[in-house]
C-alpha cells in the first residue's frame, strides 16, 4: 500500500460514491488506474466494503476508549467474543502484552454497563475508560436538513429504505436500487445527494488497515496545551507524516492525543517516536504496535434491523423513537 493508495482511500472515506473519473482527474492518473487500485485494496481486505454509517452525533452516542490490561494473552479469544457480542463496541485493538484498546460508541445510560462488562472478563488487571473526541481535518460541518449536531435524526420511510441498501453497499448503482425498491432514479439520486451533503449519514468505507502490509500503531502522548491545541497538533502531525497519519482522537480530560498511524518498518516507527518525543508540546510519548483488530458491524446496521422488527410497514404519520437516539417519520 503506497501513497497513492492512501490518497484514494482518504477520498473515498469522505464520499465513497465519488466517481473514479473525478478522483483520477484530481491525482492526474487514468480512471482504470483508480479502479485497479481500489479492486486491489478490496482483494487485500484493506477495503472491506463500501458502507453507509449514521454519525455518532445523529445516534446520540459518544466515543469512549477503554484501555484494558490483562494478566496474560491466554484468554484473548474469550475476551474478543464478549466484545463481539456487545453492540456498543466498534473496534478492538490488540497491542500485545495483554493490553487492548477498546473503542466504543455508548449512550449515557450504557457507560456503566460497558464498564461492568469489561471488569467481569477473566484476567483483567486494570481498565481506564475515558471520553474521546475525533478530530477531523478538512471536514466542513455545514447545516444538515436531517439533523444538527447533537440532535436526533429524522428520516422518512423511503429514505430509511434506501439507507438500508446503502449500508450493505454504498456504491450500489442507482438503477439497481430502483429495481429493488420501485423508487424513481431521480428520487434515489436526490436522497443520496442529501445524505452526502448532511452531517448525519456518512457514505464511507469499512477499513481494515492491518491488511495493508504496513505496521499499524497508536502514537499516544500528553498534550502541553500551553504550547499548542489538539487541532493544531493534529494538523502538524498530518503535515509532517502525510502518508503515515490516518486518524486522531483527543481525550479532553487527560489531554491525551491518540494518532492512528502506519509505517513501512519498525525503524520508521522508532524514527517517528523519536521525532514526536522532541516536540515541545508532547509529554510521555508512547508508540503501541497494533498486532490485530476486531471490528463490529456498528450501530447503524443494528438500528435498521430494530426498525424492521418493531415497525409495521403500513403505519403512517407516527414517529418512531429508537432508544431516544433516532426518530424515523412514517
Amino acid at each position: 500500500m503506497d501513497w497513492l493508495d492512501k490518497k484514494i482511500v482518504t477520498r473515498l472515506l469522505g464520499n465513497c460514491r465519488e466517481s473514479y473519473r473525478s478522483i483520477a482527474r484530481e491525482f492526474d492518473v487514468t480512471c482504470p488506474t483508480i479502479k485497479k487500485r481500489v479492486d486491489r485494496l478490496r482483494q487485500w481486505g484493506v477495503i472491506q466494503r463500501f458502507s453507509a454509517e449514521l454519525s455518532q452525533e445523529a445516534l446520540g452516542v459518544d466515543w469512549v476508549l477503554a484501555d484494558l490490561r490483562t494478566s496474560t494473552n491466554n484468554g484473548r479469544a474469550k475476551i474478543l467474543q464478549q466484545f463481539a457480542d456487545n453492540e456498543c463496541v466498534g473496534e478492538v485493538f490488540m497491542l500485545g502484552g495483554g493490553r487492548y484498546y477498546v473503542f466504543a460508541e455508548v449512550c449515557p445510560s450504557e457507560r456503566k454497563e460497558l464498564l461492568s462488562c469489561i471488569r467481569q472478563l477473566d484476567d483483567v488487571k486494570s481498565v481506564d475508560i475515558s471520553d474521546i473526541m475525533p478530530i477531523r481535518n478538512g471536514v466542513i460541518n455545514g447545516d444538515c436538513r436531517f439533523t444538527t449536531r447533537g440532535s436526533n435524526i429524522k428520516l422518512t420511510k423511503n429514505q430509511t429504505t434506501i439507507l438500508r441498501f446503502l449500508t450493505s453497499n454504498a456504491r450500489m448503482p442507482v438503477n439497481q436500487i430502483s429495481e429493488l425498491t420501485g423508487f424513481s432514479a431521480k428520487f434515489i439520486r436526490r436522497v443520496i445527494r442529501d445524505f452526502i451533503e448532511c452531517d448525519a449519514v456518512n457514505l464511507t468505507l469499512r477499513l481494515n488497515l492491518p491488511s495493508s502490509g504496513r505496521i499499524n500503531f497508536i502514537l499516544k502522548y500528553r498534550l502541553n496545551e500551553e504550547t499548542t491545541g489538539p487541532v493544531d497538533a493534529t494538523e502538524l502531525i498530518t503535515d509532517i507524516y502525510p502518508e503515515e497519519h490516518w486518524f486522531t482522537f483527543f481525550d479532553p480530560d487527560a489531554e491525551d492525543m491518540l494518532h492512528y498511524m502506519t509505517a513501512k518498518s519498525i525503524t520508521d516507527v522508532e524514527h517517528i517516536f523519536q521525532e514526536i518525543n522532541q516536540l515541545p508540546y508532547s509529554e510521555g510519548v508512547e508508540a503501541n504496535i497494533i498486532y490485530s483488530t476486531m471490528k463490529s458491524e456498528g450501530r447503524t446496521r443494528s438500528f435498521l434491523q430494530d426498525i424492521s422488527k418493531k415497525v409495521n410497514s403500513e403505519s403512517k404519520g407516527l414517529p418512531l423513537v429508537m432508544d431516544n437516539r433516532v426518530s424515523v417519520s412514517y
